[in-house]
């Protein structure tokens, strides 16, 4: 079954980082790339405009539940691209709890600017679930793309039934299969972007003066007014258009007054 053990990417990451980064990148690039072209994705996958920066700086990914996914493991897939892309969440995991935020941002960011994938950029929506009081400078740029919340809150549905899903893989020694079980536990699975998306607006972060609040409040509410902006009069509104008029509300904390 697919692991962050399977291959030697983990130890490879460990050891040449920036090497081993670059390899991944060029390998999903290439790979969702021929599967977005191919006869099985043409009514799947998309190209959507990802933001990369405070700038409004885009690029081009392909996403579709399965791509989105992949890291997860709950979409078929080729075990070979599941397993790469398990092994970065875990190193770039294992960077954030023990680096310095910077360090982690630095990384986040290199990625999200240099693949066409969302499978990557689903891999950093899970690294700021887990380390959020560290990374809002990266949650802010993925909040600036509005399919990342469907994808992830899909995602999060998914991760609900993952537990099951991988104790019915065939693993003798059951290495592979344990690994995955024990991710499941991470308490940033049951989360997704839009639950952070509030919860940036509801709690304090430990030793945050009143300024940063304020500014990170700022910052949000700026993001969902841009959105408010683009949304039609509700007279033409699609059934699409309410969905992510709701979306809004949700995580919006001044709707809540």
């Amino acid at each position: 079954p697919a692991s962050a053990f399977q291959t030697p990417i983990l130890p490879l990451l460990q050891t040449d980082p920036k090497k081993t980064v670059d390899f991944i990148l060029s390998f999903t690039n290439k790979s969702i790339e021929y599967f977005a072209k191919s006869k099985f994705a043409q009514y799947e996958a998309k190209i959507i405009d990802v933001v990369v920066d405070d700038s409004g700086n885009i690029v081009k990914q392909y996403i579709c539940h399965r791509i989105w996914n992949l890291y997860r493991g709950s979409q078929t897939a080729p075990s070979l691209l599941e397993s790469i892309h398990m092994a970065l969440e875990r190193w770039l995991l294992m960077v954030a709890k023990s680096a310095k935020p910077e360090v982690t941002e630095s990384w986040c960011m290199y990625l999200l600017k240099n693949s066409y994938s969302t499978s990557i950029t689903a891999i950093i929506a899970s690294i700021v679930l887990a380390e959020s009081s560290k990374l809002f400078n990266v949650a802010k740029v993925l909040f600036r793309t509005k399919d990342l919340f469907f994808y992830d809150t899909a995602r999060m549905q998914l991760d609900m039934t993952a537990k099951s899903l991988y104790a019915m893989s065939y693993d003798p020694t059951g290495l592979f299969t344990d690994e995955r079980l024990k991710t499941c536990n991470d308490k940033h699975r049951s989360s997704s972007l839009e639950n952070l998306a509030l919860q940036y607006q509801l709690f304090v972060i430990e030793g945050e003066g009143g300024d940063i609040v304020k500014q990170r409040h700022e910052t949000l509410w700026k993001i969902f007014d841009e959105y408010y902006e683009q949304l039609p009069e509700k007279s033409t509104e699609t059934e699409a258009d309410k969905t992510w008029r709701l979306c809004l509300a949700r995580m919006d904390r001044r709707k809540m007054k």
